[in-house]
């Protein structure tokens, strides 16, 4: 599909999925997490963490599992239609659930949190207690092999009956009431976990000893270090795989032309690392040049810089200016 207008360039970027070497390294920690629900369905479960700040890839790569490794096994058993609709079947599948926490996230908004996402139409209806335990009917029903989730930094609260406390100690122990219900699901051999979340999850965890016990793996989703060579090819291939897919989009003219070291280069010092932010900025360059009725050029990524990396403070400075002595200006008129 030729992508022409900025609300294309949003839904094509929305739906693109691009492999990289730490969707390998998910896929082997998943797999494994699966396998030992399958093979010892009733015993006690474990958990991996998925740690990093925003825009590192993390749920992109959780999306990329469930629409291609899942849907390829299940196709390969026969349980699936070659043909189906990959991002369908991620919404509408059950063996692996992934559950975006709402914010402020407390035991019942947990429980009605993966009610919802097991297509339980009563999912926020009951007591705390009555909804998790029809969750673990649903878990059970659907033979659900994993449950995911994400934004993890969200399992905070406040306990409306405990007043007399502070703020800060009513928030723990809102905290610990919903990792207590997180632990349970794995030792009463309900589901493995894949914990998702920002870095300084990684305390409130680990602060608890049954959940420190069961983690069996942690993935480095950390931002990529430009210096360190196989970081750097990783970023690397990643942007040039993006720019084969914007080249059959219509959206370049050359991938290998417009994404020179150079340019990569500046992209990764932009996006200080992270895959995610990396993907934001050519999105928005992509918009830029679709306003000027032309392809991409650096041009609309030294703009796009400006616009969506500087105006946010993500950095202060615009490496493209550098670039911008040899090549030309974009053609068309403004936006």
């Amino acid at each position: 599909m030729q992508v022409r207008s900025k609300g294309q360039v949003r839904a094509f970027f929305r739906l693109m999925r691009i492999k990289h070497d730490r969707i390998e390294e998910l896929k082997g920690e998943l797999d494994a997490l699966r396998e030992c629900k399958r093979l010892a369905p009733k015993a006690e479960q474990g958990c991996v963490f998925l740690l990093a700040p925003s825009q590192s890839g993390k749920t992109t790569a959780i999306k990329y599992y469930i629409e291609k490794y899942l849907a390829d096994e299940l196709i390969a058993n026969g349980l699936l239609d070659p043909e189906v609709d990959r991002q369908e079947f991620a919404e509408n599948q059950k063996k692996i659930i992934h559950v975006e926490l709402s914010s402020q996230s407390g035991v019942k908004s947990f429980a009605s949190d993966m009610l919802l996402s097991l297509g339980c139409l009563r999912y926020s209806h009951g007591t705390s207690n009555t909804m998790m335990q029809r969750a673990y009917d649903y878990f059970e029903k659907h033979g659900t092999e994993l449950l995911i989730i994400d934004e993890a930094q969200h399992v905070r609260g406040i306990l409306r009956d405990e007043e007399n406390k502070s703020n800060a100690a009513r928030e723990l122990t809102a905290s610990n009431h919903t990792t207590n219900s997180m632990k349970l699901l794995m030792i009463r051999g309900v589901v493995p976990i894949l914990f998702s979340g920002l870095p300084e999850v990684r305390d409130m965890l680990m602060a608890d000893g049954q959940i420190a016990s069961r983690q069996q793996g942690e993935l480095d989703f950390e931002p990529l270090v430009y210096t360190i060579n196989e970081h750097r090819k990783m970023f690397e291939e990643f942007v040039k795989a993006l720019g084969r897919e914007l080249e059959a989009a219509g959206l370049v003219e050359s991938a290998s032309d417009m994404f020179t070291d150079q340019v990569i280069e500046c992209i990764y010092e932009v996006a200080c690392g992270r895959i995610g932010w990396a993907a934001r900025l050519i999105e928005r360059g992509c918009e830029v040049a679709i306003g000027y009725k032309t392809k991409l050029q650096v041009p609309h990524l030294e703009i796009a810089t400006d616009e969506f990396a500087i105006r946010n403070g993500l950095v202060d400075q615009n490496p493209f200016c550098k670039l911008l002595r040899s090549v030309r200006a974009p053609k068309g008129r403004g936006r």
